[in-house]
């Protein structure tokens, strides 16, 4: 839980969710300057944003707060996939960070040898001296998922930046998974296609303790999810939900460097991933049904045991018989029908975070 010197702000993860890639292009815009410079000067003399400014006015695009005890640096993770607005060119760039493909001197695909260039820029994953010390990947969906955030619960400084962007922003609800320490070592034979797709959301069905994310390769991280929006749109909302976000994790991270305590919750409430669930499929395989119009679009509302969850296309209903209470997310998301995914299930826990306040370190 040292200082944060170095992080990187990575939009285009996947090419055809616009909101990242218009946060990093504005930043880097900004940077040279090519946005208005008398904004940029008024941005300057008006000197460093308040820690906590709220939510602000949804209709204002916020100005993009500067670091103060670190770099940043903004870039495009998967430039091919951006150019031509699509998710991937040839496999989920977002599945492509398990030890297996970025090891693999063999690897083919433009995205496991883009995610080797990443680790290399960045990470590399698992060393002691990363080039960076924390990743903020940003992401959108088409579930109506609202403004989300998705930490590593074993993450400390992760938990901190979490609890203070909730705080400002009560509106953000927190996404949260386990990295367990591995049972087997993956082949370093293995291709980006056998790594684990499965899942849908990030600690749903993966490889526990090496998991294949871009937020992994470095120490700490922190995935931003804001939706709903179509693939392949900018959505001015979602854009500015993005922003305030970055911004919030911006101040929290000074906050972290600079030793200074926050009023932060003795715990904090998290939606811990517990697995995916898959559409209905008849005996070929197909998907034969969709999601119950009763569960659509209720992303963290409670599922409990025999509530609708699917419709057959024969008109039955497919009730939910797994464990009670449960929370849905990424309901119905677009890109996860290749994953055999209609829904991520979550359960609701409180974990600390007094443990991780500066005062404590």
């Amino acid at each position: 839980m040292s200082t944060i010197r170095n992080v990187a702000l990575c939009g285009g993860t996947h090419g055809n969710e616009r909101s990242g890639v218009t946060v990093v292009q504005r930043r880097q815009a900004i940077e040279a300057r090519e946005i208005s410079p008398q904004s940029a000067q008024l941005a300057d003399a008006a000197g460093p944003a308040p820690l906590y400014a709220g939510p602000g006015d949804p209709g204002t695009l916020p100005p993009a707060r500067k670091p103060e005890t670190f770099a940043l640096t903004s870039l495009i993770s998967n430039p091919h996939a951006v150019a031509r607005n699509r998710r991937y060119i040839d496999f989920d760039l977002n599945r492509s960070f398990g030890n297996a493909t970025l090891h693999n001197p063999h690897s083919s695909g433009y995205e496991a040898q883009r995610a080797q260039v990443l680790n290399r820029m960045l990470g590399p994953k698992g060393s002691a001296e990363p080039a960076c010390d924390l990743i903020i990947d940003m992401h959108t969906t088409t579930a109506r998922l609202g403004p989300t955030i998705i930490i590593r619960e074993s993450d400390l400084v992760a938990r901190y930046i979490a609890a203070a962007v909730v705080m400002e922003l009560p509106d953000v609800k927190i996404l949260s998974y386990l990295a367990e320490e591995r049972v087997e070592t993956a082949s370093a034979n293995a291709s980006a296609a056998e790594e684990p797709a499965a899942g849908g959301a990030p600690g749903a069905a993966d490889r526990p303790g090496d998991y294949p994310y871009l937020a992994e390769i470095t120490p700490h991280g922190i995935e931003i999810e804001v939706g709903p929006v179509p693939q392949g749109v900018i959505r001015a909302e979602t854009v500015i939900w993005t922003e305030q976000i970055v911004n919030s994790c911006v101040a929290a991270i000074d906050a972290w460097n600079r030793g200074r305590t926050l009023d932060l919750p003795e715990s904090i409430e998290v939606y811990r991933f517990t697995e995916a669930v898959d559409y209905p499929r008849n005996n070929t395989g197909e998907i034969f049904g969709f999601v119950h119009p009763a569960r659509q679009d209720r992303d963290f509302t409670v599922l409990r045991r025999g509530d609708p969850l699917f419709l057959r296309f024969d008109g039955s209903t497919v009730p939910y018989d797994g464990a009670d209470e449960r929370y849905p997310v990424f309901i119905n998301e677009a890109a996860y029908y290749e994953k055999r995914a209609g829904m991520t299930l979550c359960e609701k826990k409180m974990i600390p975070v007094a443990a991780v306040n500066p005062i404590s370190r």
